[in-house]
């Protein structure tokens, strides 16, 4: 999702995933293990605290710290 700290977290949950999250068909079958549909990458300017996409960052944070090969975040200036 680029530019996350203007998207309204319902829409976001409710329309966008789960119409991004479609099983990609290749030679008429699906790949059970396929990882591309279970990656999200949210790309976004400096935002509030108190805000889904600080939420969101706050979250990523504490699972790239459990589950390290699962999240990672970047920084940039």
């Amino acid at each position: 999702m680029e530019e996350c700290v203007g998207i309204d977290q319902d829409i976001l949950n409710e329309v966008l995933i789960p119409t991004l999250n479609v099983d990609r068909i290749v030679q008429g079958q699906s790949d059970p293990n396929e990882q591309l549909n279970k990656s999200q990458i949210f790309v976004t300017t400096a935002g509030y605290k108190n805000t889904y996409s600080y939420e969101k960052l706050i979250e990523f944070l504490c699972r790239s710290v459990v589950r390290p090969k699962e999240a990672i975040i970047l920084g940039g200036s």
